[in-house]
């Protein structure tokens, strides 16, 4: 029996041990990739290669720190369509050390199958894992399989939580065509990846409690760190005028200060891309940031990003 279109994987990166030194120091800046795949090649047409990067999450990085400790939980959505041969889904870790200049160093990896009529919805299932590929190194996880509550929806647009009670961070609100196959929680911080499996676009949304703090400061900060993650990821990465922007007056969301929108151009393994980065302070002291991704069609294809992430941000609500 395949995973149902409710089910959602819970996945909670415990911590690791004995770690391969990858820093001149004799330690190392550890994170992990947490990715669901599918174990069908062809399972995924190519045109919508790109949106697999949404099943896909990764832990904070731990300083100089061969024995990390984690305790952060991702969860992924939409498994089903992971899953239309009955075969499984495959849990892929990837550990890497962190670099702020270079390209991050892979320190091992760990593979699980999982089959949904061997699991029990609620029940956590603790694995120990041996990392391959390199000489050291095991991780500690567990996981459990849930049913998620079904989206909200009228005609045009579906309200879609960020983060769960009592810790609800926002409901965002998307175009009823897009689906939530990702989310993550890092003290107080979220993220939430969002795909229309149609066209291929992807909508990243990140939640940050910033406080009082400069917007002008934070907003440079975060934009530069965005920026050096892109370019690790991304073969090609052309960065267009900043553009400071003001809501709408008939906006739904009334707490929007600030608003920085940065247009850019993308390549990976050949494929071009738009992408729209809108960064947008809120009064209560809360910084979101939407970054919406788009296959070039063709010579003469528009941006259709900039439309989308003005009326997602100015749409929700951020608690």
């Amino acid at each position: 029996m395949p995973f149902a279109f409710l089910d959602s994987l819970s996945i909670t990166v415990k911590r690791a041990a004995d770690l391969e030194a990858a820093d001149f120091n004799g330690k190392s800046d550890p994170y992990v990739l947490v990715q669901a795949k599918s174990l069908s090649t062809d399972a995924i047409p190519s045109y919508l290669k790109d949106i697999a990067k949404g099943w896909k999450q990764k832990t904070s990085v731990k300083k100089k720190n061969l024995n990390p400790e984690w305790n952060e939980t991702k969860t992924f959505y939409h498994l089903d369509y992971l899953d239309k041969k009955n075969e499984g889904i495959k849990l892929l870790f990837k550990v890497y050390d962190w670099d702020m200049l270079s390209r991050d160093d892979f320190i091992g990896k760990a593979e699980l199958i999982l089959h949904n009529d061997k699991l029990e919805h609620e029940k956590v299932y603790e694995e120990t894992l041996k990392l391959q590929d390199v000489k050291s190194g095991t991780l500690y996880i567990s996981y459990k399989l849930c049913r998620h509550e079904q989206y909200v929806l009228d005609h045009e647009y579906s309200y879609i939580p960020l983060g769960t009670n009592p810790n609800l961070a926002a409901q965002l609100c998307v175009p009823k065509d897009f689906t939530m196959l990702s989310s993550s929680e890092v003290s107080g911080s979220h993220a939430a990846v969002l795909a229309n499996m149609n066209t291929g676009h992807v909508i990243v949304v990140t939640y940050c409690k910033i406080g009082e703090l400069n917007w002008d400061q934070v907003s440079k900060n975060l934009t530069e760190e965005r920026f050096r993650e892109m370019k690790k990821e991304y073969s090609k990465v052309e960065i267009g005028e900043k553009k400071d922007l003001v809501p709408e007056a008939h906006a739904k969301n009334k707490e929007i200060t600030h608003i920085l929108e940065i247009p850019l151009t993308v390549e990976k393994k050949g494929l071009a891309m738009f992408a729209t980065m809108r960064m947008v302070g809120h009064s209560n002291g809360v910084l979101m940031i939407y970054v919406y991704t788009e296959p070039k069609t063709g010579f003469g294809s528009y941006r259709k990003g900039e439309d989308y992430v003005k009326k997602v941000s100015e749409n929700s609500t951020v608690y």
